[in-house]
């Protein structure tokens, strides 16, 4: 157990988030930075399940990544956009047609949001992703 411990310590070292000289940043800084950290280990356990065939806990890790992308508002909307369309077509051959529509209703309203952002309108990504329409 000791060995583990160790292990673990190790791996905490090597974070940027726990490293005494980051005691610059404010608590809010912080919080935002293990925010971003812990959902990033969340698509990444949806990566591993998935590529283990655990499709069902994969899809739970991606449905909980792209919600905390949401509300922390620390995402690539095209990206965002792109994973929720996927996600839904997991939903549909799972017959899961009520998570399929909301992800597939939240595909559309990030390209809706982006279309009406008059900074991404010229943007050629989401031209491009348009036209996958």
């Amino acid at each position: 157990m000791i060995e583990t411990e160790k292990r673990i310590l190790s791996f905490l070292v090597t974070c940027r988030l726990f490293r005494p000289e980051d005691n610059f940043h404010s608590d809010h800084e912080r919080e935002r930075a293990f925010s971003a950290t812990f959902t990033h280990t969340l698509y990444y356990l949806a990566q591993v399940n998935a590529a283990l065939g655990h499709s069902k806990i994969g899809a739970m890790y991606c449905h909980t990544t792209l919600r905390r992308q949401l509300e922390t508002e620390q995402y690539d909307p095209v990206d965002w956009a792109v994973n929720c369309a996927t996600l839904s077509q997991y939903y549909i051959t799972q017959g899961n047609y009520i998570l399929a529509r909301h992800c597939l209703g939240m595909y559309l309203f990030s390209f809706c949001k982006l279309l009406f952002t008059h900074t991404l309108v010229n943007k050629p990504i989401l031209r491009k992703g348009l036209s996958k329409c």
